[in-house]
């Protein structure tokens, strides 16, 4: 019996995927579970199975093309068997991404001579017609605008060569198009910015215990961890209190979550990634510490897993360590919120009476109006400031 391949759903929020390259090809043998083909989605690359035995009849979706999910990549069957009718459910057109993008990047005048197909009459008064053959401009570049767009002679009188892109002798610009990690990303962030709500509340904390208890694992338990390790423990306990950040929302239905799966924004040279310590609310500092190492070295020469990339519950970027005092990160989809931590500062504070030197450190959490009201964002930050101002051992 004749097996369909198709292009999976590997995340909550996967629309479609690029099949990066197939393992086998039109004619040969497989076994079902043996690796088909690879494909490219939430910054990674995955190799699917084989859903079935047989022979690769077809490959209906070739390499580096785009698919929707579930969409008709090939056709696992019997060498002799009929598979016309699964045929006929192909796609009519698939285009490669290198083609949008060379397509995308026509000129105007391109795109209004591609409008007129050759089987396209163009309508021309014969004054019109005459005069734009002395001044050597193609019909098809001329936008008419006489009855059923006729092109008139003050048209061709009125007409405009498409002005070049100024550049200066120095400098040479050409336009490229996005791809890999970096289109991924912007799709991804498009997509979070046009559909949710962004709000961003900022509180600025006192980080005096925090940073004496990081000073102290180093020294009594020559332990390394970092302000985003400690805030990550503390952040995943605070969530636990307030189930309603730490859900996912996704094709109009929210998923509240009793474990915290927190994302870490990790910087690469061409983009970011967002790896993911499943059950940070079960560890501890150092545990976290460990962790977020492996994952950001695995990130860094791309050997992170699928489910390493995914299921996050909650996501906490950190750009303290460039300057940054506050800023409003964008959500990461399907996520309702996020959690930015600026730098940390000397600041003369009051302490009852009192002006001392306290370090000082600004939180940035941007949320989704659609699930979480500004009151119960409010109450996680004041959950989170307690927790950061007394931290206690039970971090560690």
């Amino acid at each position: 019996m004749a097996v369909k391949v198709v292009m999976p759903k590997l995340g909550l929020t996967m629309k479609e995927g690029t099949v990066n390259k197939w393992l086998k090809q039109e004619g040969e043998s497989v076994k079902k579970g043996e690796p088909l083909f690879e494909v490219s989605t939430d910054k990674i690359n995955n190799e699917i199975e084989s859903p079935g035995d047989g022979v690769l009849r077809k490959i209906v979706v070739p390499a580096e093309t785009k698919a929707p999910v579930s969409a008709l990549l090939g056709i696992i069957a019997e060498a002799d068997e009929d598979i016309s009718d699964i045929e006929a459910e192909a796609p009519a057109d698939q285009q490669k991404p290198d083609e949008k993008a060379a397509s995308a990047a026509k000129p105007a005048a391109a795109t209004r001579t591609a409008a007129r197909s050759s089987d396209e009459k163009i309508r021309v008064s014969p004054v019109a017609k005459k005069l734009a053959e002395e001044k050597g401009i193609p019909l098809e570049n001329i936008e008419g605008t006489g009855p059923k767009g006729r092109i008139t002679k003050e048209d061709v009188e009125n007409y405009q060569p498409p002005a070049p892109v100024e550049t200066n002798d120095q400098e040479e610009v050409q336009g490229v198009p996005l791809e890999g990690l970096r289109e991924v990303i912007a799709e991804r962030l498009q997509e979070s910015w046009q559909q949710a709500p962004h709000v961003t509340i900022t509180r600025e904390v006192d980080v005096s215990a925090l940073k004496a208890l990081k000073d102290k694992i180093k020294a009594e338990r020559n332990q390394k961890v970092s302000f985003t390790d400690l805030l990550a423990v503390l952040t995943a306990k605070a969530l636990q209190k307030h189930p309603d950040l730490n859900a996912q929302f996704a094709d109009g239905l929210l998923y509240r979550h009793k474990a915290v799966h927190l994302g870490i924004a990790v910087a690469l040279e061409n983009g970011l990634m967002v790896p993911v310590v499943k059950n940070a609310d079960k560890k501890n500092a150092v545990e976290i510490h460990d962790e977020i190492g492996e994952l950001a070295q695995k990130a860094k020469f791309n050997r992170l897993e699928a489910e390493e990339l995914s299921g996050a519950t909650f996501t906490i970027t950190n750009l303290g360590m460039e300057g940054v005092d506050a800023f409003t990160p964008i959500i990461n989809p399907p996520e309702c919120a996020i959690l930015g931590v600026g730098r940390m500062v000397d600041k003369p504070v009051f302490v009852g009476d009192v002006l001392q030197r306290r370090p000082m450190m600004w939180l940035s959490l941007s949320f989704d109006h659609r699930i979480v009201d500004g009151q119960a964002a409010a109450r996680f930050m004041t959950t989170l400031n307690q927790s950061i101002e007394e931290p206690g051992m039970a971090l560690v």
